[in-house]
């Protein structure tokens, strides 16, 4: 349990911090919180802190900066949550009443002023293929062996996946298959469709039945790569740029994890399994890659109750007052937009 005057010096040296990327000297936290206490006091309560875990010191002539338990204490006892400014509510609201073609207009659009607001790296995932339900198959024919499939969901996302043909199949073959899983599938789970699919296949004794095999490989080779989660990245510049990330070994860390989509899909794989806001910081995060960084992020709901994340990735060394705030406006906006409009 920390007293209310070491509550108070934590709480300036990770806001000092943050403000400035430079250690907190004794002496800069004198002049900053108001305590009838000498240098020397503050001192001791300093050394008490950096004991107890919540502040560390780069070299003995240095001042203080915050560990992660220091964060951790900060965000969860100290933070003082604010509403978003009246000006960043009206570019929210003004990008959330433009005019979009898709989901994936929406998110990239989303994605990206999240990005400019926080000067943050911000990523908006998908849901899940198989939390969705079935609204439309379509094939396209590249050429006598190769088909791109894409798949639409009730809630307007949209999933492509590919396969290879063992024999040319003609067009009106392709027709009548597409006709068929319209209608057979329309309103399913994305979940239940390869057994629901199995079963009917079985059951046909018409000319269909000489397409159960590309059926199937159509279900089961497209539905496969689409059940990956996917996301939209922007403002990777704006984390790679700070200081925290001038050291040649962190920054080609980090530059290869947001390289690497793959990576960072596992990280919001385990996000998206807890509904609501989450701040993982540092060492917390058991992905080795984001250990010099802070991740907050919240789920958003689709009309289907299908849930997504939107987040920000940045050094632990960030505004967590207005990111939280931030991230918090924007998943109950992608949310209310997405139940009206799609």
């Amino acid at each position: 349990m920390l007293t209310e005057r070491q509550r108070q010096i934590l709480s300036v040296v990770v806001s000092e911090f943050v403000n400035s990327a430079a250690p907190v000297s004794s002496l800069g936290i004198s002049k900053i919180v108001e305590l009838s206490v000498s240098s020397a006091t503050i001192r001791n309560e300093l050394g008490a802190l950096e004991e107890l875990g919540y502040i560390t010191h780069p070299h003995t002539s240095a001042g203080r900066l915050p560990t992660d338990k220091g964060y951790r204490y900060f965000v969860d006892h100290l933070l003082e949550h604010e509403a978003i400014s009246r000006d960043m509510a009206i570019k929210v609201a003004g990008m959330f009443r433009e005019r979009v073609q898709s989901v994936d207009e929406l998110m990239r659009k989303a994605s990206k002023l999240l990005s400019s607001l926080t000067q943050e790296a911000s990523l908006i995932v998908f849901p899940k293929l198989e939390s969705q339900h079935f609204k439309k198959v379509t094939l396209i024919s590249v050429d006598e062996l190769h088909l791109v499939v894409v798949w639409i969901s009730t809630t307007g996302l949209v999933w492509h996946g590919a396969i290879e043909l063992e024999s040319p199949v003609d067009a009106e073959a392709l027709d009548l298959l597409v006709n068929f899983l319209n209608k057979e599938l329309a309103g399913l789970s994305f979940h239940k469709i390869e057994n629901f699919l199995t079963a009917k296949l079985r059951e046909r004794r018409d000319s269909l039945a000489k397409l159960h095999d590309i059926a199937m490989r159509v279900v089961k080779e497209s539905l496969k790569v689409s059940q990956e989660l996917r996301l939209f990245l922007d403002g990777s510049k704006n984390v790679l740029e700070k200081p925290e990330f001038e050291d040649a070994k962190k920054s080609r860390r980090l530059f290869g994890l947001f390289d690497s989509k793959k990576d960072l899909l596992r990280i919001f794989d385990e996000s998206i399994r807890s509904e609501g806001l989450k701040v993982s910081i540092g060492t917390e995060s058991r992905f080795v890659d984001i250990s010099d960084c802070a991740l907050v992020t919240s789920t958003y709901q689709m009309k289907d109750d299908s849930a997504g994340i939107l987040g920000v990735l940045g050094p632990k060394r960030m505004n967590y007052s207005k990111v939280i705030s931030l991230v918090e406006y924007m998943a109950e906006e992608m949310a209310e937009v997405l139940s009206k409009n799609f």
